[in-house]
């Protein structure tokens, strides 16, 4: 029965797709016949009317009214003709009296037209007529269920006419044609038929030959496919399909015979997960001495009486039969709701989705590298990490058990943390050897001090840090620490503290709660004891320096040397390409580590804000490398003079002001741009909206500001739109040091 289906759908498919089209086909060219025929008609009325209209008009010009009345009344006679008259604008038909002999002899002042036989009175009332009196144009009116159409075409008061006429009206009449249409009708009727019997024969002659293409194609192949399904339903798992067309049928044909082999093969591991589970339920006594944790799952997912004694100890339980394994591994139900629900659900899956890969649900497995907090006797809690495996156990094609397997990874994880903190000191110490080697260990040693200036300072700080000026202290500190790491090119220390920062300000959201405090406290702890390792080291290769003999450069040049070097890397970091230009008339600047600081934020202030990238530069055509020059000069009077200047953008003026008003540091916005470059040096300003590890903080040039006036100095900017900025500072001479 269910064959004769499928071959009885396949039939009356193609049947009625073809009836679908043909009758499509069929509507369609009638259709555009009939359009055609009356379309042609059409136009040959408007020939006609065009000829009549001429005829007429020369005859009238002539004084003869008798023919132009024979004419139509021979054009009456034509059968197609049911209806031709030509009405007056007033409706009354043409040529019925004498008004119009009368009007146009008055016209003319004379006798011209003598009164001629007439034809009979009528008049016409028809919406039609008087859409063309109003419109000037033809009207063409269909009547189908009479199979007739009608047509009103203006006769217009041409040049000739307008002598006897007048000019009173544009039009001299309508012409009115009803024709009928009867011999078209009885051709497309005709025509229809002839293409019903065409399409007819053509379509049952293409049903025939579908029906039997579906046949071989399609209906065969499914027929053969069902009869291997079936033995394989009867449990023939060395059947095999045998269909060669390169087709979605072959295709199909290919996937079902890997599905028999897989068949065959999963009949194979279920046999073998039966004497796996023999074997389990046999050797059940020796559990005990096994040193790994282990127990099997009923299919309500709780915990049976097999259970090696390792598991009891690793988790500080004894009795575990009859808990189910997501209370036995989160006991708390409220704290662990959602870890419990994920492990049920994926205990379920191991138990019920039999079809699918084990290892694909392996692969969304909860217990895989999972701290898992355990809790002894006396209530201290602690965590271990495990990685848990589950294994399928048959019986009769069904799951009958799961065997859980615990293998404990805490120690194994323990040492790779270990190791990688053993790496990353080893890293650090690397990198500030590198430093040393570069820069020299006094360098490093001013490094040092100076950093443990900041990370005291800002403790002493921190138990006032909710307030304004404080977390200003702590914050400013920070920065310049980062910012002299960079310098010495120690990039652990300076993340460390970006990372310090942004949980200072992460925790001045929350209002600085005390824990807070005790975090930030922590951090600064921990720069404190990377600052002890990195002294170590320092204070090592200052004895080995003063040993060897090695030849030290000056300060200021390995200050110049150590800044080319950060300018590189901050530059590239930044995706700009900077060159620094360093000169001095002298070679010991006796401010050098009071200002190294100031300077350094002053050229990573140009590198970020200041220079432009290439691209940038090139299309305002500048050169593609942007330039920054650092000059340390002494004076004639004594004085010292550091100008750092760029040939950047310029400061942007606009951005100040909107900060600035932003922050409420100004509330009038026609404040000039001298007043503006004085708001630079305000506390806590700063122009970017994102966070680097570069700017951002809103740790401004107020604390090169403040640098300066401790020394009892000045700083002072000067800036031109696109072609750069410059500062300059004046130190006095160091008889005042």
């Amino acid at each position: 029965m269910k064959l004769f289906s499928i071959r009885f759908k396949v039939v009356l498919t193609i049947i009625l797709v073809l009836l679908v089209t043909v009758s499509i086909s069929i509507f369609l060219t009638v259709t555009n016949q009939q359009s055609s025929l009356l379309s042609a008609m059409r136009n040959n009325l408007t020939v006609n009317n065009g000829i009549l209209n001429n005829v007429i008009k020369n005859i009238m010009l002539s004084g003869e009214a008798p023919i132009a009345n024979k004419t139509m009344s021979d054009l009456k006679t034509m059968p197609e003709f049911k209806e031709i008259e030509i009405y007056r604008i007033d409706g009354t038909v043409a040529f019925n009296d004498y008004s119009t002999v009368e009007a146009v002899n008055n016209f003319q002042n004379m006798m011209m037209f003598e009164e001629t036989p007439r034809s009979d009175f009528k008049m016409i009332d028809d919406s039609n007529f008087q859409n063309v009196l109003e419109s000037n144009t033809p009207q063409y009116v269909e009547l189908l269920n009479s199979r007739e159409v009608e047509y009103f075409f203006p006769i217009l008061n041409l040049p000739d006419c307008r002598t006897c006429h007048g000019t009173d009206s544009f039009l001299r009449g309508v012409a009115h044609y009803k024709v009928s249409v009867a011999e078209i009708f009885r051709q497309i009727n005709s025509s229809r038929n002839i293409l019903t019997v065409f399409f007819l024969i053509t379509g049952s002659v293409i049903s025939f030959i579908l029906i039997l293409m579906m046949q071989r194609i399609v209906v065969k192949p499914v027929i053969y496919l069902g009869g291997v399904v079936s033995k394989v339903g009867d449990g023939n798992l060395d059947i095999r399909t045998n269909i060669k067309s390169n087709d979605e049928l072959g295709l199909l044909g290919s996937k079902l015979n890997e599905m028999i082999l897989g068949l065959k093969e999963k009949r194979h591991l279920e046999l073998e997960n039966r004497e796996i589970e023999t074997k389990n339920r046999e050797n059940k006594k020796y559990l005990d001495n096994i040193n790994e944790g282990l127990l099997l799952l009923n299919n309500d997912l709780t915990i049976s009486k097999q259970y090696s004694k390792f598991v009891t100890i690793l988790f500080n339980k004894a009795d575990i039969t009859g808990l189910k394994l997501s209370d036995f591994i989160y006991p708390d139900l409220d704290k662990f709701k959602e870890e419990k629900e994920e492990l049920d659900q994926f205990i379920t899956m191991v138990f019920e989705k039999i079809k699918t890969d084990m290892e694909m649900i392996l692969s969304i497995n909860p217990l895989f590298n999972k701290k898992i907090e355990v809790i002894d006797s006396n209530g201290n809690s602690s965590l271990i990490v495990l990685d848990v495996h589950f294994q399928r156990i048959f019986n009769n094609d069904k799951v009958e058990n799961v065997m859980v397997i615990f293998e404990d990874r805490t120690k194994i994880i323990n040492i790779e943390q270990e190791l990688e903190k053993a790496r990353e000191k080893s890293q650090s110490e690397l990198e500030q050897i590198a430093v040393i080697l570069k820069a020299g260990p006094d360098s490093f040693l001013e490094f040092v001090q100076d950093a443990e200036n900041y990370i005291t300072e800002s403790i002493s700080y921190l138990e006032t840090i909710d307030q304004p000026d404080s977390l200003s202290h702590i914050l400013r500190n920070l920065h310049s620490l980062k910012g002299s790491a960079r310098y010495m090119d120690l990039k652990l220390i300076s993340d460390k503290v970006h990372e310090t920062e942004g949980v200072i300000l992460d925790s001045g959201d929350s209002g600085f709660k005390s824990n807070s405090k005790e975090i930030v406290l922590q951090h600064l702890e921990n720069l404190g004891e990377e600052l002890d390792g990195i002294k170590n080291i320092t204070n090592r290769f200052s004895s080995f320096g003063e040993s060897s003999g090695i030849i030290k450069k000056s300060k200021i040049d390995q200050f110049f040397d150590t800044l080319n070097e950060m300018v590189k890397k901050i530059a590239e970091e930044l995706g700009k390409d900077v060159v620094l230009v360093t000169m001095a008339n002298l070679e010991d600047f006796p401010y050098l580590r009071e200002m190294k600081d100031s300077i350094i934020h002053l050229i990573r202030n140009s590198i970020d804000h200041g220079v432009e990238d290439s691209f940038e530069r090139l299309s305002e055509g500048k050169s593609k490398s942007a330039s920054i020059k650092l000059e340390i000069g002494k004076l004639s009077d004594g004085t010292f003079r550091v100008y750092v200047s760029d040939d950047g953008r310029g400061i942007d003026f606009k951005s100040v002001r909107k900060s600035a008003e932003k922050k409420g540091l100004i509330d009038d916005s026609e404040i000039s741009n001298i007043q503006l470059a004085e708001i630079l040096f305000s506390s806590n300003f700063s122009t970017r909206n994102e966070v680097s590890s570069i700017s951002g903080r809103g740790v401004g040039l107020d604390v090169v500001s403040d640098a300066v006036k401790s020394l009892n100095g000045t700083i002072s900017i000067a800036t031109t739109a696109h072609k750069g900025t410059k500062f300059t500072i004046k130190l006095p001479s160091n008889e005042n040091v």
